[in-house]
């Protein structure tokens, strides 16, 4: 009947279907094998498109070489504040051993700076007995920095400190140390405080 003949042919159908012929799997195979080519060239192109252009070197090396520039004048600028920086320690170191030597050896002591030389001083110890030079050293700042007094542009300054007490004996002028021919540092200031000839450094005058 017409009823058996469907259900007869509806089981072949199934058993077809259970049972794949070979050449099925191998287009199946075939199938797979062309995705996995797609796939792994897919992610080869990304790979190779992903690397850097050119431009994209130039770039980077252009904003490098701002960086470095940026950095070598701001290293240079800090360098040149700490000779500023070493120059005023020196002279305040020899200012105060001026004062305490004045006190030890009862002798007088003077520092001696000339606008002839902005990048060197003296120092001088006079005995009090015979009114002779015992001691005269010649100080040499760091290369490049000046002293000079702030306000003013005498030819020369002498500070001298008197035995036994260490007395400045005239009202001291404030010394300013700086670069020559520098306006991107800041210079320092050294001040002689009062009749005692106590020394400071400050950044203002």
């Amino acid at each position: 009947s017409l009823d058996d003949k469907g259900i007869r042919k509806w089981r072949s159908t199934r058993r077809r279907n259970r049972h794949p012929s070979p050449s099925c799997g191998i287009l199946e195979n075939q199938v797979m094998i062309q995705f996995q080519i797609t796939t792994d060239w897919g992610r080869s192109s990304r790979a190779l498109r992903s690397g850097f252009t050119l431009l994209e070197m130039l770039i980077v090396l252009a904003v490098l070489g701002i960086l470095f520039a940026v950095g070598l004048s701001t290293f240079a600028q800090q360098s040149r504040q700490t000779l500023i920086r070493q120059a005023a320690v020196q002279i305040q170191a020899d200012l105060e051993q001026l004062r305490s030597s004045s006190i030890r050896y009862n002798r007088d002591f003077e520092f001696r700076w000339a606008n002839a030389s902005l990048n060197r001083y003296s120092i001088d110890a006079n005995d009090p007995v015979t009114a002779g030079a015992v001691i005269n050293k010649n100080r040499v700042l760091p290369d490049g920095v000046e002293i000079d007094v702030a306000g003013s542009t005498p030819t020369t300054v002498s500070i001298s400190y008197s035995s036994p007490l260490a007395v400045v004996t005239a009202a001291p002028p404030v010394f300013r140390v700086r670069i020559a021919n520098s306006t991107s540092t800041n210079p320092l200031f050294i001040k002689i405080i009062g009749v005692t000839g106590r020394v400071a450094i400050s950044a203002t005058n």
